[in-house]
């Protein structure tokens, strides 16, 4: 399990990298309008947990957009909570940041192990 974790997790960074090779370093980008690809990576101590998201815009109307994503967890110690698994996210942006709704999605990909149903959360920007 572990094994497949941390594979996926490689394979996200990877693919966040090679995403987008025709972007300009130092380009400046829409300061209300987010990234067509986000990835966001977290690791919590002392458990040693690591946290990636990876998600791509699929649909955009004015300040609204939808979503898909992939969500891994994997830990260096025995952590019952590691899953992968794919969500549907609405999201509201403005110039201060934004709202979302995450919904799991079993028809994206298949979860493994145990993971969230639903989130609610907001992002900023100051």
């Amino acid at each position: 399990m572990r094994r497949i974790l941390i594979g996926i997790l490689a394979a996200m960074l990877l693919g966040s990298a090679l995403a987008q090779p025709g972007d300009e370093p130092g380009a400046v980008l829409d300061p209300v309008a987010p990234p067509t690809r986000t990835l966001t990576c977290q690791v919590a101590a002392p458990a040693w947990a690591g946290l990636c998201y990876i998600e791509t815009t699929i649909a955009t109307l004015g300040p609204v957009e939808v979503l898909i994503g992939l969500e891994a967890r994997a830990a260096l110690s025995p952590d019952p909570n590691a899953s992968v698994a794919g969500y549907l996210t609405l999201a509201w942006w403005e110039a201060w940041g934004g709202v979302w709704l995450d919904v799991r999605m079993p028809e994206i990909i298949p979860p493994i192990g145990v993971s969230d149903w639903l989130r609610v959360g907001f992002t900023t920007r100051f």
